[in-house]
């Protein structure tokens, strides 16, 4: 049940009008250290384009690139005196893109993109793990 995400690739247009062909996958990504890609969650998009009343073609740069290759995770756990485990996993990741492009009509356009995301999880389980309880699950 993966809400619909939206994705803006406007700041790889520079890269996207270079005149050669283009795969883009979108994958759920652990934040255990082999960082394996989660083969059980199903993510798809839709690409909106938007194209240019010119026949030239559109010319730019990426200006920025800084970008975290993977989320930092943590995982923490602690069993209590009477064998109640407390479990919290927290990530995080960085993107900050930033772009300049001149589209054929000649507009030229300075796009930054930069998203923050975090998320924290923590549960407790109790009666030798046959009550969970689910403290906050946070994005």
């Amino acid at each position: 049940d993966l809400p619909t995400y939206f994705l803006d690739l406007t700041p790889f247009v520079p890269v996207l009008t270079d005149g050669h062909a283009h795969n883009i996958s979108l994958d759920v990504v652990s934040v255990d250290p082999d960082h394996s890609i989660n083969q059980n969650w199903f993510v798809s998009g839709v690409l909106q384009v938007i194209t240019d009343s010119s026949s030239k073609p559109t010319t730019g740069k990426i200006t920025k690139y800084e970008v975290q290759q993977f989320a930092t995770g943590n995982n923490t756990a602690s069993v209590g005196a009477n064998g109640d485990v407390n479990i919290t996993v927290t990530a995080t990741h960085s993107v900050h893109i930033e772009s300049e492009f001149t589209s054929g009509s000649g507009k030229t356009t300075h796009v930054v993109w930069t998203q923050s995301v975090e998320y924290s999880n923590a549960q407790t389980w109790l009666d030798e793990f046959n009550i969970q309880v689910r403290i906050r699950d946070v994005f």
